[in-house]
């Protein structure tokens, strides 16, 4: 049987919304109601969005931007980017995909305000995006015109956003050939994201797996190496994220090009 949206947005929001309503309502009334100080402190909240309670606590303060201001497209997109996030940390199928439909939703509306909404494109395209990797394969395939149609517009209005370039690359990479994937096409989006802001992290990473899927092992193994020089990276929690995966990948690799 399948169950309705209603079902499954009851399932997802027991687990959340307690959380979401206590840092709702309990800002101390002496708090800075001005937008620009509930803007710097769900910035603040969402670089450490990895920290318990802070995924929640950004979403109600984005939440409590729009209450205020309902044509802030900026705080709408921002909004998607917490709900995709928090859909990522999610374990169960349902739930996450609610998640990631409540990104796409909030994206709508923020492209809805303002046609040339960066923001609202490119996470309505990263919600895609999530949406298909977590239906599976055959269901996926139908998002890619969509979300290469949202990446194109984001280059369109932003020429240098390296973002709408990784998430084309690692698209190219996955999606097979005779739908239009290129591995060739991946690395080259992937070098050019990096020449545009050589300290976001999982450009390099992408780097390495496309690298490694074209049988470029020296390749990948320069490319992770090169990724744990950065110092300053743009995410950190992206960025520690990263680090795990990339340093299982380099023994990997590192045994497989010694072998």
């Amino acid at each position: 049987m399948v169950e309705t949206s209603a079902t499954i947005r009851t399932s997802f929001t027991r687990r959340t919304l307690s959380a979401l309503l206590i840092v709702f309502f309990c800002i101390e009334p002496g708090y800075a109601q001005d937008k620009a100080d509930l803007y710097k402190e769900a910035e603040q909240i969402y670089s450490t969005r990895n920290r318990s309670g802070n995924a929640e606590r950004a979403i109600a303060l984005y939440a409590k931007i729009i209450k205020n201001n309902p044509e802030d497209d900026i705080a709408l997109w921002k909004l998607s980017r917490s709900y995709r996030w928090r859909g990522d940390q999610l374990t169960q199928k349902k739930e996450r995909l609610l998640a990631y439909q409540i990104a796409e939703d909030y994206a709508n509306q923020a492209i809805a305000i303002n046609s040339k909404s960066v923001g609202g494109h490119l996470m309505l395209g990263i919600a895609y995006g999530r949406k298909g990797e977590t239906q599976g394969v055959l269901k996926s395939l139908f998002l890619i015109s969509p979300i290469k149609k949202e990446m194109s517009t984001v280059l369109a209005l932003d020429p240098e956003n390296d973002i709408a370039r990784h998430i084309l690359a690692v698209l190219y990479r996955k999606v097979p050939g005779w739908m239009g994937g290129s591995i060739e096409q991946s690395i080259d989006l992937l070098k050019e994201a990096i020449k545009i802001n050589p300290n976001r992290t999982m450009h390099h990473l992408e780097l390495a797996q496309s690298y490694l899927k074209h049988k470029q092992h020296q390749e990948a193994i320069e490319a992770l190496k090169r990724m744990f020089e950065i110092k300053e990276p743009t995410d950190k929690v992206s960025a520690n994220i990263d680090e795990r995966v990339a340093d299982a990948l380099l023994r990997r690799l590192t045994i497989i090009y010694q072998e």
